[in-house]
């Protein structure tokens, strides 16, 4: 197999990964403004298809907010403690029947939840644009990485 199929697999096999977002702010010191980026992380349920991962999450929280600041964001899924995948894409908004299909499959595989159903839900994809797989099987450890 390739380093996508690997990735894709990976994907696949699991269910659950970290999600990390930034939330982008302002402040000033010494009469500049600078911005700042605050990060945030949250353990996220997932389907994906390639190298496309979607989601579920709510309007009033914090992930949601940062996303819709600044789209792009970072994933990690640890299979087991001797491989790690590493991706880094832009996220965007479902709706309609791009939603609708999220949902369906979420629920297909976790079932019926409110989460899926509430009013405040929005369904999400990430779109990868760059990933790595660390296999910690030696040291140093080896990885190959992949621009999408």
């Amino acid at each position: 197999m390739g380093l996508r199929e690997d990735a894709e697999k990976i994907l696949k096999e699991n269910k659950t990964c970290a999600l990390a977002t930034a939330k982008l702010d302002m402040f000033t010191e010494d009469s500049l403004v600078r911005q700042i980026a605050i990060p945030e992380v949250a353990t996220i349920r997932y389907v994906s298809e390639g190298l496309a991962v979607y989601f579920e999450t709510s309007a009033n929280y914090k992930k949601y907010e940062n996303l819709m600041r600044n789209n792009f964001a970072a994933i990690v899924i640890t299979p087991h403690e001797r491989t790690t995948l590493q991706m880094e894409g832009i996220v965007r908004e479902l709706y309609d029947e791009s939603a609708a299909y999220v949902r369906s499959r979420l629920m297909n595989i976790f079932g019926e939840s409110p989460y899926f159903s509430h009013a405040q839900a929005r369904f999400m994809q990430f779109e990868t644009t760059w990933f790595k797989i660390l296999r910690d099987s030696h040291f140093p450890p080896k990885y190959e990485e992949m621009k999408v």
